[in-house]
């Protein structure tokens, strides 16, 4: 007997209804969470280019989901990262180890050509973030076992936090430690890494948070063996819940240390073009700023140097090196926990004030000069005349409309916040690789390092003349859509498009330059008399 075909509606319902499940039902606080989503959500999803059924692509729903992470818990999920170009990391690996076969079938086919609904991407939120604490079950067991206690034991609190210390050398350090309560009478936390003693801080703050919650809520007669002020011990599922929240937290704690690496770095940037001289990098390494040793391959593998210009040399480009991936303090299997992106922060503020996928440029420039400075604590952002200039430049090759986003708006904002948004680099030009990814060639040894900078400075010195000219030399004037709906909405902005599409059709005109066509390349649809004239979507 041959089964009918499932339509992309009823697998959508049937993907809604397993990740409910997997959300644990309907319960007051996850319906709450779910309501926080849809309002935290509900800008950027106006300002998405969408399909005729009022659906996002699937590139679109990978955007918002690894946005949300990324400013919600400083995790960049594998799988999502906007400079990931490995096949082999082509789906995120939450959903290929932890979802069932059948609503990665759903997501990869049927659906995905359909479009995704706004609910839709609350869910997977959602079944993200679940499937995120799921993934602690392993190392937690690991250190039970290496602090000789069983599954069915029940823990002290110092016992708890002798766990959790293992939990967390694992875990961030990849090696199992010795806890603290356990060394000699020589042995210090900075022994095993410089920050141990916050990071001991903040598991013993996830461990009181973990016994205040306990104390003030009603006990679920599901988890008898948890903690209670009753029975002060604490269960394996005890544990692995606490590190569930760790793995969640945990990136907004180290955000302190993301930001005192920000500030060295905007020390060294004379000159407010969220650059640093390559020399002066390695010259602070050779000071004793361990972090700052990158070797000169792999951050161009990053997508953190700048080999534009030839007046500066190589430049370390500041906000690329903060969100590349060795400064993730953690790399799992799963996801990354990374240092946060202050852009993300001011293009929500964009999209809220544009509410679509397409501004007008003047109402972007005033946007940005008058309602960006809270996010930056600073005085305000001027936009200069040659950044105005830009931006009316890419409007000229968009209908007169600015796709916010765009590869082109992303540089421009970069150029305008250059200590702020990252330089989005043409796509597949760079790979998202850990440190032990690359191999060993990622550090520089410190003789290196100290005859570049020697090299440098033997060569500083004659004219400056054409310096100023070589600011924007890394701009490009390729533009990438986030959609290909994008293109759709960019016509209806087009009005000349309109009047003329039949003529030109009855021409052959259209056909030649692909106007009309909701999947064709938007470089037809350029007018050829601005440079922005070669678009695609990727």
């Amino acid at each position: 007997m041959q089964h009918r075909r499932q339509s992309a509606e009823e697998m959508r319902n049937e993907l809604r209804s397993a990740f409910s499940a997997a959300l644990g039902g309907h319960s007051d606080v996850q319906q709450a969470h779910l309501q926080y989503l849809r309002r935290k959500f509900s800008s950027t999803w106006k300002a998405l280019a969408k399909n005729t059924d009022g659906n996002v692509d699937k590139r679109s729903l990978r955007y918002i989901v690894h946005r949300h992470f990324m400013q919600e818990y400083h995790l960049s999920i594998a799988g999502l990262e906007p400079a990931q170009v490995n096949t082999s990391h082509e789906e995120v690996v939450l959903l290929t180890e932890f979802a069932p076969q059948f609503v990665r079938e759903v997501l990869q086919e049927d659906v995905a050509q359909a479009g995704y609904s706004f609910e839709d991407i609350i869910t997977m939120v959602a079944a993200i973030e679940r499937m995120l604490e799921g993934t602690t079950r392993n190392i937690v067991s690991e250190a039970f076992e290496q602090s000789k206690c069983g599954s069915q034991d029940l823990l002290s609190v110092d016992d708890a936090m002798r766990v959790l210390e293992m939990y967390a050398g694992v875990w961030i350090l990849g090696e199992v430690v010795t806890p603290t309560h356990d060394m000699s009478e020589d042995g210090q936390p900075e022994d095993i890494h410089e920050n141990w003693e916050d990071i001991l801080d903040f598991i013993w703050g996830q461990l009181e948070s973990f016994q205040h919650f306990n104390r003030f809520s009603v006990a679920d007669p599901q988890k008898s063996r948890t903690w209670t002020p009753l029975r002060p011990m604490f269960s394996f599922e005890d544990i692995e819940s606490i590190a569930a929240r760790m793995t969640m937290e945990f990136g907004r704690y180290w955000e302190g240390e993301c930001s005192r690496i920000k500030n060295l770095l905007v020390d060294m940037d004379g000159k407010g073009s969220g650059r640093v001289p390559l020399p002066e990098f390695y010259a602070a390494a050779t000071r004793g700023e361990w972090r700052f040793s990158e070797s000169e391959s792999y951050l161009r593998q990053l997508g953190a140097l700048d080999e534009t210009s030839s007046w500066s040399g190589p430049q370390l480009i500041l906000t690329n090196y903060l969100q590349g991936s060795s400064n993730c303090i953690i790399s799992a299997d799963h996801y990354r926990v990374c240092c946060a992106n202050e852009c993300e922060y001011i293009l929500d503020e964009i999209e809220e004030a544009v509410g679509g996928p397409l501004g007008d440029p003047q109402q972007i420039i005033r946007f940005v000069q008058h309602n960006v400075t809270a996010s930056l604590e600073s005085s305000g952002v001027r936009v200069m005349s040659k950044m105005r200039k830009q931006l009316q430049e890419i409007a000229a090759g968009n209908g007169g409309q600015i796709p916010i986003h765009g590869r082109l708006f992303a540089q421009w904002l970069h150029y305008v916040l250059p200590h702020q948004c990252p330089f989005p680099h043409k796509a597949g030009s760079t790979v998202a690789l850990t440190p032990s990814q690359y191999g060993q060639d990622h550090v520089a040894s410190m003789q290196e390092m100290r005859e570049y900078v020697r090299d440098a400075r033997s060569n500083r010195g004659g004219s400056t003349v054409g310096q100023n000219d070589e600011r924007l030399s890394q701009w490009s004037h390729e533009e990438e859509h986030l959609s290909v709906h994008t293109q759709l909405s960019e016509e209806k902005h087009k009005p000349w498009m309109w009047v003329y599409l039949p003529l030109l059709s009855a021409l052959g005109v259209a056909a030649k330059f692909g106007l009309g066509q909701s999947d064709r390349s938007t470089k037809g649809a350029t007018p050829m008399n601005v440079p922005y004239f070669k678009a695609h979507a990727v």
